[in-house]
């Protein structure tokens, strides 16, 4: 129980002189940058977080730092230049087309089927209007525009309805083409 009790003690008094010690440098620096003298501390001087003295690396891991150190300077080196950001606008121009050409085909395929399914609805209730009154059947004016037209009525709704169909078709192709391929 007594080593517990001096090793706490020793390491509480450890903590508040390493407490003073960074209170007093960060009211040195503070006192220095306030004077206008910017210095960068000295590693030698800067205590180490660890408590453990760092030994000089040897020459040939230095060596392969400053190496790695270039090679990573190389990767970054122009990134930052006019034509690597024009580029980087138009990759993200292209991909943003894509993506609005993608969302706007997923939206358009629902009401292109609503309304050619309608219009070819709407074709065959003309035709059976049509039919009915070639019987003899008048069950409307025989002056009725309705019946003066119901031939290219039912010809344009069929045909457009067609047209709106083929347009989904189309529209669900693609995107379900752009899903495989992982999306946008």
């Amino acid at each position: 129980m007594i080593d517990r009790e001096i090793i706490a003690a020793r390491t509480e008094k450890t903590m508040a002189d390493d407490s003073q010690d960074r209170h007093s440098q960060s009211a040195d620096a503070l006192r220095a940058m306030a004077a206008g003298e910017h210095s960068a501390p000295d590693a030698a001087e800067a205590p180490d977080p660890l408590g453990e003295q760092s030994a000089p690396a040897p020459a040939g891991e230095a060596a392969a730092d400053a190496e790695e150190l270039a090679q990573v300077s190389d990767l970054t080196e122009g990134r930052d230049t006019p034509e690597a950001r024009a580029r980087r606008a138009a990759d993200f121009q292209a991909r943003q087309h894509v993506a609005h050409a993608y969302h706007y085909k997923r939206t358009m395929i629902p009401p292109l089927l609503v309304v050619g399914v309608l219009l070819l609805l709407a074709g065959g209730g003309a035709l059976v209007i049509k039919v009915l009154d070639g019987r003899g059947d008048h069950s409307l004016p025989t002056d009725s525009p309705l019946l003066r037209h119901a031939g290219w009525l039912v010809l344009s709704s069929w045909l457009l309805g067609a047209i709106l169909l083929l347009g989904a078709w189309l529209f669900h192709r693609d995107v379900t083409e752009a899903d495989r391929a992982g999306g946008p």
